[in-house]
């Protein structure tokens, strides 16, 4: 067994995933202050009976104290759930923003759709855009030095190869290089 800090960054989102089966699932966004990391926790609630109840009505935040224990599968299981009365001093969020966008659901008191905020040190949209285009165009001087070899001549100067990677890579992106003519009948 082991014991973890936390304090909440936005309110325990509850939902029922499945319309057809009777349990719900609770996600709680949390950082982790033993590491300053945010991190979220599903839980059932069929299998989390001792902490459900408590973690039904925490507030953004609030600093608890998770006592936890392994599963036979490996996983982290929280096991006991008490509101700490310590502020948050260990890390503070490197990543994280509590600032979502939220709407009730109903009357079961549950939330809807909740956006979590960017978390992690994976590539934005941008940086993956750039990539693919650096990724085709290695690809193209790739394939513009092959095509160069089929067509024997040796003596091609680097000015020759460009010229021809970018035609692959205007054909790659839709440009307007037409490379039709370029085909075996």
């Amino acid at each position: 067994m082991s014991t973890i800090r936390i304090k909440i960054l936005q309110p325990a989102l509850v939902t029922q995933p499945d319309p057809s089966k009777t349990y719900k699932q609770m996600i709680v966004t949390h950082l982790d202050l033993s590491n300053g990391k945010p991190d979220g926790k599903k839980l059932i609630d069929i299998y989390s009976k001792g902490v459900w109840s408590e973690l039904l009505n925490v507030k953004e935040g609030e600093v608890y104290e998770i006592e936890r224990e392994k599963n036979a599968k490996g996983y982290w299981e929280w096991k006991k759930v008490t509101l700490s009365k310590a502020e948050a001093t260990d890390a503070s969020p490197t990543t994280a923003s509590s600032a979502t966008s939220r709407s009730s659901a109903g009357a079961t008191g549950s939330r809807a759709d909740v956006t979590p905020a960017r978390v992690g040190s994976w590539e934005t949209p941008e940086e993956r855009s750039a990539k693919q285009v650096y990724i085709v165009r290695q690809s193209s001087i790739t394939n513009a030095i092959a095509f160069l070899k089929i067509e024997g001549d040796a003596g091609t100067e680097v000015k020759e190869v460009i010229a021809i990677a970018k035609e692959f890579e205007n054909y790659v992106f839709g440009g307007v290089a037409d490379l039709t003519n370029d085909q075996p009948e």
